[in-house]
């Protein structure tokens, strides 16, 4: 059985019983897509609670030179413009890249090492079922004050009010399982959880909340705490979530504060820019004055943007090989491992696409593998899906890990017309004039939307309506701007078929995957997954449905080890598969960039790039530095 490597990403878990506030549709805008779009996130971690350095095959850097840096300003791009950027975390629309060396996250993950390094979170100890964080010593805002527990604990408090996934883990409410301890440390009180869930849920954060700021244009966070804890009904703390949410703005004009490695300088509508914070404690590793994120929309903006020297890297972007091959000879091309992909999302209250049978007949009428194939544009960075389960890495052998013996059982939707059209069928729909059609005769159309930001996903929904075209399906495309398909289509559910992620963004550990797929607040209340679905018994495709509710498998797993929990996964998989809340289309590997020409940084290949992202965390750990003159 594959290990709980949970690798991370920030990205909520959302249960049913979170009540969406009007900051609901804010929040999800351009949420995990293939460029790397700017999201707030619970993002990334690992399996153990173990410290130390990861293996390394990188190139040295360069650390004790003298002279002046031949470049000095490490340049990135942003998709929000600069000018109406915001700096609220909570508030996620517009939430901009700059973030990423404004503040600093609670802790380093290794992808190849599988382990856990101490940042903004120094140290942590588990006694039982319960957690002490330490803020890092030497910590302070860019105001000068010190981060403290109360900081910590703003943190903690206002993601779980706000949706987070903690909340489900906690022993009691939340005032009373966030508790702080002493002036740096904060103790966390959960129920039976798994502790490769809770490090994974944990690491990715950031520290972005200052309970109090003392010299800033804007109050800290502490008076929402306060106002959560002095909240006596569910209308008082929504009216707190909506204000922290969906109200409340921290501009570029407002002049944000972090406590990261750099901080804020200006911004304009091309390009904001950040200056070395010289008092944050790894200030030393920067050998550099300047970063800046100039504003860039598009995939494509972002491929001339390194293609003609203007930017120096990026995390995670989508180049397609005729892309790749004009990149200049300094610019090189890491890939990372995942756990992500599009998927083809059916709307469920669609009166074609809520028939199971339906959705399993679009499953077998697209090819999966052609769909990778050509949304990767040559790059071999895509694998099409091969088995429906809610569990990734295939191409490390994972799901047939997981499933065992039981492998052969599940559906493989391998591309098959034939059995599509029986499927199609026996849910009631007849084919004439090469169209399917309903019992009226009204033949079946459906349009499938995406955001035009994201060229492959473009490419892959291309191959998707044409092949369900070719199977007698009136389907059209429509490629929607950013703002539109994310904060109107999409969170209002105006799509018959739409393109999102099928998978928790960045996860390793099954039970991410299967819980975004079953139960999150996309699936939920986006996708309109219903709470209960209509399934075969386990190992039996060809039995008559029954109704099954996945939650309390998927609170079971949250908590579950060893044999339990592998065939926890099993049976969550065979409702996954026999049910398609979402259509897997395919699995991705993440292009990082990076150059050379006035950077040291470590060779593609190199261990040091295994972490999400390269050009977060590289800078900070002394690896990616400017060549001097």
């Amino acid at each position: 059985m594959p290990d709980g490597n949970t690798d991370a990403t920030e990205m909520n878990w959302m249960t049913r019983r979170r009540l969406l506030g009007a900051g609901g549709a804010a929040a999800v805008g351009m949420l995990a897509g293939c460029g790397g779009g700017d999201t707030t996130t619970q993002e990334d971690s690992g399996p153990t609670e173990t410290e130390g350095e990861g293996a390394d095959t990188g190139d040295e850097t360069e650390t004790t030179e003298q002279g002046d840096p031949i470049d000095p300003t490490l340049s990135f791009a942003q998709w929000p413009n600069p000018n109406s950027s915001n700096y609220n975390p909570y508030n996620t629309k517009n939430f901009p890249k700059p973030r990423r060396f404004m503040f600093d996250r609670f802790m380093y993950f290794n992808l190849t090492s599988g382990e856990y390094e101490g940042y903004a979170i120094s140290d942590w100890e588990w006694d039982g079922n319960s957690i002490s964080l330490t803020v890092r010593d030497g910590l302070t805002w860019q105001t000068g004050q010190s981060v403290t527990a109360d900081d910590l604990l703003a943190q903690l408090e206002l993601d779980m009010y706000t949706g987070g996934t903690l909340k489900n883990y906690l022993n009691g409410d939340i005032q009373e399982s966030v508790q702080k301890i002493d002036d740096t440390t904060v103790e966390l009180q959960l129920s039976d959880v798994n502790t490769s869930i809770a490090m994974g849920l944990l690491q990715p954060k950031h520290i972005y909340t200052p309970y109090t700021l003392d010299g800033a244009s804007y109050e800290g966070f502490g008076r929402f705490v306060e106002r959560y804890h002095d909240a006596t009904t569910e209308d008082e703390r929504s009216a707190v979530t909506n204000e922290l949410t969906s109200k409340w703005t921290i501009t570029p004009d407002d002049e944000p504060i972090g406590a990261g490695p750099f901080q804020f300088e200006d911004a304009d509508s091309q390009r904001t820019l950040l200056t070395k914070y010289e008092d944050h404690p790894d200030a030393d590793q920067f050998n550099f004055p300047e970063v800046e994120y100039r504003y860039s929309p598009s995939n494509q903006k972002r491929w001339q943007m390194l293609q003609n020297g203007v930017t120096d890297g990026y995390d995670t972007l989508f180049m397609p090989e005729n892309q790749l091959q004009k990149l200049p000879d300094n610019v090189e091309v890491g890939t990372i491992p995942r756990h992500y992909g599009m998927g083809l999302i059916p709307n469920w209250e669609n009166k074609h696409l809520g028939k199971r049978k339906v959705r399993q007949a679009f499953a077998y009428a697209i090819n999966r593998q052609l769909v990778a194939r050509n949304s990767g544009g040559g790059t071999g960075t895509k694998v099409g899906v091969n088995v429906p389960s809610g569990i990734t890495s295939q191409l490390a052998g994972d799901v047939k890990e997981w499933l065992g013996d039981d492998y052969s059982t599940f559906e493989k939707y391998s591309h098959d017309l034939e059995k599509a059209a029986q499927l199609m069928e026996e849910a009631g729909y007849s084919k004439s004039d090469g169209t399917w059609r309903d019992s009226d005769g009204n033949k079946i159309s459906m349009d499938l939307k995406v955001t035009s930001s994201f060229s492959d996903w473009v490419s892959a929904d291309q191959t998707i309506v044409a092949q369900l075209q070719n199977f007698g399906i009136d389907a059209n495309l429509l490629t929607e701007s950013s703002s539109t398909y994310w904060g109107k289509s999409y969170v209002n559910s105006d799509f018959d078929m739409a393109s999102q992620s099928w998978t928790d963004y960045g996860r390793r550990y099954p039970f991410f995957h299967q819980s975004w797929m079953l139960n999150s607040n996309d699936a939920t209340s986006y996708w309109n997954v219903p709470e209960t679905v209509m399934v075969p018994p386990y190992g039996q495709p060809d039995a008559e449905p029954q109704e099954v509710n996945p939650l309390p498998k998927l609170q079971k797993l949250s908590s579950a080890s060893g044999d339990q929990a592998q065939q926890l996964v099993k049976e969550l998989a065979w409702t996954i598969n026999q049910s398609l809340p979402a259509i897997p289309m395919m699995e991705k590997q993440a292009q990082t960039f990076l150059t050379t020409d006035d950077w040291n940084v470590p060779a593609k290949d190199s261990d040091k790039l295994q972490t999400y992202w390269p050009n977060e965390w590289l800078p900070r750990r002394g690896d990616w530095t400017a060549k001097l003159e």
